[in-house]
């Protein structure tokens, strides 16, 4: 989730809070990918899929027959600085997380993504681990938490995780609002949304090869900036301080890496 929590479905005993030991290996052969819509087979045999609305990812992990299916929320390892992090079971389809780094690219200073994942199903234990120490029915943890399922009869897990920049309350506010859908509901909106963004431009003419380089390269020109208000309106601005969108939408991100040169 945006570098800042990374989730890994898995199978077995969790024993391992490294994520280059845990990782799971795939092939490009098993990867599929379209706008709102993406699913990689792992080679653990666990199939995932990931999709998404305005401030949620949702994600379907279709795991083997066991029951020791497992998803790993791993809090303690960004894409940057890891300033401090809290994550707590809040009851058994329920995760939230506080996550507070810097330095990505460059030193900046420190923000806290806020995160509240909720599974369509209640998982049967659960665990959280600090440094390389897992504690098994333990509900908060600095470094991560995983829950568990039975996946002996129903295979299926989804999850959807909402996030804000503001506070706990302001995550929370976002799943309800967004929240409570199928995994299959969100992404059929987030394709419907796509299409009707790539319909502004219509191209006709040209090879099938040079019609798909053009609008694949229309959906990266769309894909920043992102909405960085809540569903209540709540933003943090550059000078950390907590502000309300009152008729508009706050936007961050406004660049992909150098994409800002070529647009």
């Amino acid at each position: 989730l945006g570098g800042d929590l990374p989730v890994l479905p898995t199978t077995g005993d969790v024993t391992q809070t490294d994520y280059a030991k845990y990782a799971a290996g795939f092939s490009h052969d098993d990867e599929s990918a379209s706008p709102g819509y993406y699913r990689v087979g792992l080679d653990s045999g666990i199939e995932a899929e990931l999709t998404a609305s305005t401030r949620t990812g949702v994600q379907r992990y279709t795991f083997p027959a066991t029951d020791k299916a497992n998803v790993l929320l791993d809090a303690g390892q960004a894409l940057h600085q890891m300033v401090s992090t809290k994550v707590e079971v809040l009851d058994n389809r329920t995760v939230r997380t506080a996550i507070t780094g810097r330095g990505f690219c460059q030193d900046t200073l420190p923000y806290t993504v806020y995160t509240i994942t909720r599974f369509d199903r209640p998982f049967a234990s659960y665990g959280t681990w600090d440094g390389s120490t897992v504690t098994p029915g333990s509900a908060t943890g600095s470094g991560g938490a995983y829950v568990r399922f039975d996946t002996t009869k129903d295979r299926t897990v989804e999850a959807t995780t909402a996030l804000s920049y503001v506070d706990a309350a302001g995550a929370a506010g976002n799943l309800r609002a967004e929240g409570g859908r199928s995994f299959d509901a969100v992404r059929s909106a987030a394709q419907r949304a796509w299409e009707r963004r790539l319909e502004d431009v219509r191209v006709s003419g040209g090879s099938d090869t040079s019609r798909r380089t053009f609008y694949s390269a229309l959906y990266r020109s769309f894909l920043a900036p992102d909405v960085g208000s809540d569903a209540d309106g709540r933003y943090t601005g550059w000078d950390q301080r907590v502000h309300r969108a009152d008729g508009y939408t706050y936007y961050q991100n406004w660049s992909l890496w150098d994409t800002y040169r070529t647009q």
